[in-house]
């Protein structure tokens, strides 16, 4: 069983978008939006997510299973919206995702990648700290009360590759 990454092509967007909506309705509470709100969102919007460079698809055995991008934020590079579904956690795509994330912004000139992750969601906690990031002492209260660690990985590493995570 082989994870297969694929990014940014506007003609993937019905998939992007069924595993979007699939993320906010398994784990709503994972996320900073809602289901009821992107599953009203047209092809445009669609497509447009679905171009984005450091937009990328999980697949195994050509069944889509993972979600997740990287995005230039405030001139930091920031993963955002990672997911894997339920029957496909443990199988290595949060892995697969986070190292497709590295090698984008490694090839852009970054030296280091940051992400936000929910305090109670234990088992992203747990994959992100096994891959080499390290909360950054910094937190965010969201609206709702809900708190977002914000961790970083260093991507400084010989030949200037992503360093392999821990």
């Amino acid at each position: 069983m082989q994870v297969t990454i694929t990014s940014r092509r506007p003609s993937l967007w019905n998939r992007y978008r069924e595993l979007r909506l699939a993320s906010l309705a398994e784990s709503p509470a994972m996320f900073g939006s809602s289901w009821e709100r992107e599953s009203t969102f047209g092809e445009d919007v669609w497509r447009g997510r679905a171009s984005h460079p450091g937009a990328f698809i999980a697949s195994i055995d050509d069944a889509d299973v993972g979600i997740g991008g990287v995005y230039e934020i405030d001139g930091r590079w920031s993963i955002n919206g990672v997911w894997v579904s339920p029957a496909h956690r443990g199988q290595g795509v949060v892995d697969a995702l986070v190292e497709a994330c590295a090698e984008f912004v490694v090839a852009r000139g970054a030296d280091a990648v940051h992400l936000g992750v929910i305090d109670s969601n234990a088992r992203g906690v747990a994959a992100y700290t096994r891959l080499g990031f390290v909360p950054d002492g910094t937190s965010v209260t969201l609206p709702d009360g809900r708190v977002e660690i914000m961790m970083t990985r260093s991507l400084s590493g010989e030949g200037g590759q992503p360093r392999a995570g821990r």
